[in-house]
């Protein structure tokens, strides 16, 4: 994969979403394990298959590269567009791109604002970068 790739990011209709499964549940049951691994896959997959949750497919130079689920939240005050999920094997440059589209869209949508969480070590530090800031910290114990 070269720097030069071209990326293409796009919402996937939920009668269509079952197209990805074999290339999503893969990726997906990687992306729950390595944050708290407490979700079935086929379970949060669903959440697409019926529209509850929108669908985002990346390609990279024409190919499937990942994906990113959203969830709208709307509170009291607040319009919110959460990403639950999300798996890429590409660049750092594809990664930035698709956040680029998912917060084009949540403009586009009125959404106030995107947010993101994971339980991968050194992620804040990268969501930092993009210019998110940490809202809450939570802590857990075993009994």
């Amino acid at each position: 994969m070269s720097n030069l790739s071209e990326y293409n990011f796009f919402l996937v209709h939920p009668l269509s979403c079952i197209r990805y499964v074999d290339k999503i549940m893969p990726q997906l049951t990687e992306s729950i394990a390595a944050s708290t691994g407490e979700r079935d896959p086929a379970s949060v997959f669903d959440n697409v298959l019926t529209g509850e949750w929108l669908l985002v497919v990346g390609e990279e130079d024409g190919e499937y590269a990942g994906f990113g689920m959203l969830e709208a939240r709307e509170g009291v005050k607040t319009k919110q567009l959460n990403l639950p999920f999300g798996f890429s094997p590409g660049t750092l440059k594809g990664v930035r791109e698709f956040f680029e589209f998912v917060e084009d869209f949540a403009r586009q949508e009125g959404f106030d604002t995107v947010n993101i969480s994971s339980c991968r070590e050194g992620y804040d530090k990268f969501a930092q970068r993009l210019g998110y800031e940490p809202t809450m910290v939570e802590y857990t114990k075993e009994v």
